[in-house]
């Protein structure tokens, strides 16, 4: 009994541990949700680094289903300096259980970096932003610059494009 004992006992100690680490790392997937200045201020501390600004919703499925790739270009290029920030526009105030789905989806699909979800009302950030729905991509230079990807749908996305772009501005320096 007290060997049964002390392996339960190591298990939880190395899954603890495990689980620091990770929230230590960054690993841990969270959603936090802002309005429009907090979007912006996510890009302003993110300044000096090459910013991809990932506009989708929980309700568009192209969004959905491209998203792995955007986590896949994270982990490969963060070490490079490249910033991922997810920001799901999905109307929480139409939708409450809106929330709930995007952070589950985030989970599922290990965004570790920055996800934000906008609580502003869909006209609010068409306005300000100049596009009329997810997917949209907006890509940042180290200077904090808009480069280029405001998209007004998937088919006018050219995601080998987009990926280019980011690597090529990860090669400059500040």
């Amino acid at each position: 009994m007290k060997i049964l004992f002390g392996l339960a006992t190591l298990g939880f100690v190395i899954w603890a541990t495990d689980v620091c680490l990770a929230q230590e790392k960054g690993d841990a997937v969270t959603l936090k949700v802002v309005n429009y200045a907090g979007l912006k201020d996510a890009l302003v501390k993110n300044r000096g680094k090459v910013v991809l600004v990932d506009f989708w919703a929980d309700f568009c499925k192209p969004c959905k289903d491209h998203f792995p790739h955007v986590v896949e270009l994270h982990k490969k290029l963060a070490k490079d300096g490249l910033v991922v920030i997810s920001v799901a526009v999905d109307d929480i105030k139409e939708t409450p259980e809106a929330k709930d789905n995007v952070l589950k989806f985030l989970k599922a699909k290990g965004a570790t970096f920055t996800n934000l979800l906008l609580d502003e009302p869909p006209e609010l950030w068409q306005q300000k932003l100049h596009f009329a729905g997810p997917p949209s991509y907006f890509v940042f230079d180290r200077h904090g610059k808009w480069t280029h990807f405001k998209s007004e749908g998937v088919a006018e996305i050219d995601y080998a494009a987009m990926d280019r772009l980011v690597v090529d501005l990860l090669k400059t320096k500040e």
